[in-house]
């Protein structure tokens, strides 16, 4: 009994912990597909507009020999490829490579965008989640490759569940606790209980108005009355500081997840400051089963039989295929 409590043990189990693949499947496909939306709209000809007297390579760019700025048909061409590369990741076409193509060229890339003596820290996540979604088994549903190995492999059942398929969701769960805990724990080792009760966020947010185009004007309005900027403060820094609990009581989830996201949603529209790559690690903490099962409530309910001759391999490749297919279960073969 005491083994089974020992750290190690809760380390095993929140990790590792067997689980149906489906959920990895769909955090693949939602997360890479809105990185493809978010930069299929944003422009990122200005790596090679700005004047060549603001490039300066960061560290990573200067160690692998990049130190030169980009010319614009490379950033087109670069950017075009990732956009495909993103896409297939997407829908998990040929997942390991895709995904470790997603991972680099979007490494280089908006490193690049960090090269002109401004770092902006909120695309590190994302590339951190690209990272481990690239080192696991998440194209084994949901994608495909897993229609491409049902066709191939005529009878193969469904991957099971197992802990191949929890570590990944668990571990970008971790890495956006650690972004929001040690952003609570700097304000209060550089700021304390001043930066939570002095005029500290009203000065932020006074600022901001000068540097950002918010998208409203609802800076004023606390503005006129500052004491709810100090409530603000003091509301982000105990959030962030009870992040940590996201990992171990889906009541703490519940709650603090949405109001991180407020928060940050918030802080878009007072001062101005856009997080909407970040915004794509929250989509780990969605139940998409939930959503799934929702969603299943509106699809036709008749039950369609399939009739299909067990000696043909065409036909038995092809009920492969389509048990994959059959999301809500309306196939009856």
């Amino acid at each position: 009994m005491a083994a089974s409590r020992s750290p190690i043990a809760l380390i095993d189990k929140a990790l590792f912990e067997p689980e149906k693949p489906t959920y990895l499947g769909v955090c693949r496909f939602v997360m890479f597909g809105w990185i493809l939306v978010w930069y299929f709209f944003t422009d990122l000809a200005f790596l090679a507009e700005y004047p060549a007297q603001m490039w300066n390579p960061v560290p990573l760019l200067e160690l692998v020999g990049l130190t030169g700025q980009p010319s614009y048909a490379a950033v087109a061409t670069l950017k075009t490829i990732w956009l495909f590369s993103l896409f297939f990741a997407c829908v998990g076409f040929l997942s390991r490579f895709t995904m470790a193509a997603s991972f680099i060229l979007g490494l280089y890339l908006l490193a690049a965008t960090h090269s002109f003596n401004k770092i902006n820290h909120s695309d590190a996540g994302v590339l951190i989640a690209m990272f481990i979604l690239t080192l696991s088994r998440c194209g084994d549903v949901f994608s495909v490759d897993s229609l491409r190995q049902a066709w191939r492999n005529n009878g193969q059942p469904i991957a099971q569940a197992s802990g191949e398929y929890r570590w990944p969701v668990q571990t970008i769960r971790i890495i956006w606790v650690i972004v929001f805990f040690l952003a609570g724990v700097a304000k209060m080792r550089n700021g304390g209980l001043d930066w939570m009760f002095s005029d500290s966020m009203a000065n932020l947010v006074l600022r901001k108005q000068y540097i950002w185009e918010p998208p409203t004007s609802l800076a004023w309005v606390f503005l006129e009355h500052p004491w709810t900027c100090a409530v603000m403060s003091t509301g982000a820094v105990i959030v962030e500081l009870l992040a940590p609990l996201v990992l171990f009581s889906k009541i703490a989830r519940l709650l603090i997840v949405p109001a991180m996201l407020g928060m940050q949603i918030g802080i878009r529209l007072i001062m101005g400051d856009d997080f909407s790559q970040f915004m794509a690690i929250y989509l780990f903490f969605v139940p998409w089963l939930l959503v799934g099962s929702f969603a299943a409530r509106f699809a036709p309910t008749k039950t369609i039989d399939v009739l299909y001759d067990g000696k043909c391999g065409l036909c038995g490749r092809t009920v492969s295929v389509l048990r994959r297919l059959d999301l809500f279960g309306r196939l009856r073969f």
